[in-house]
């Protein structure tokens, strides 16, 4: 419950950045996205190693490294969605022209950040 209200709060603060700090968020974004492709990782090559390493050591690093790859993942996606979409209407944002090229760059990044998840999902899911 405590994890849901950081991360809500979190959410709240990206969306009511302005300037430079929303560009901040969009790379802490990608910093939780790149963990849990990390974790996932993690996952497989414990699953592959399983035959030549401790089964119970395999085991409990498949359960932390799955644990850790839902946190970062929902969180880490879910937020870089959701400052793509703070971004992009900032950009037309009328009262704060000012803003605008912060803006730009933040959704530019949040953009090619939530593309390259995808692609990595992808290749992940695509070794056998």
């Amino acid at each position: 419950m405590k994890h849901t209200l950081e991360f809500i709060y979190y959410i709240g603060k990206q969306v009511t950045a302005s300037g430079g700090k929303r560009i901040i968020y969009a790379l802490a974004n990608i910093l939780m996205m790149a963990l849990a492709v990390a974790a996932a990782i993690g996952i497989r090559t414990l699953y592959l190693g399983m035959g030549e390493i401790n089964f119970f050591a395999a085991l409990l690093g498949i359960i932390l490294c799955a644990v850790v790859c839902v946190i970062f993942a929902i969180d880490g996606v879910i937020a870089q969605l959701v400052m793509l979409v703070a971004s992009f209407i900032g950009i037309f944002n009328k009262a704060a022209p000012e803003n605008r090229g912060t803006n730009a760059v933040a959704f530019v990044i949040a953009l090619l950040s939530t593309v390259g998840v995808a692609v990595a999902l992808a290749i992940y899911l695509s070794w056998t």
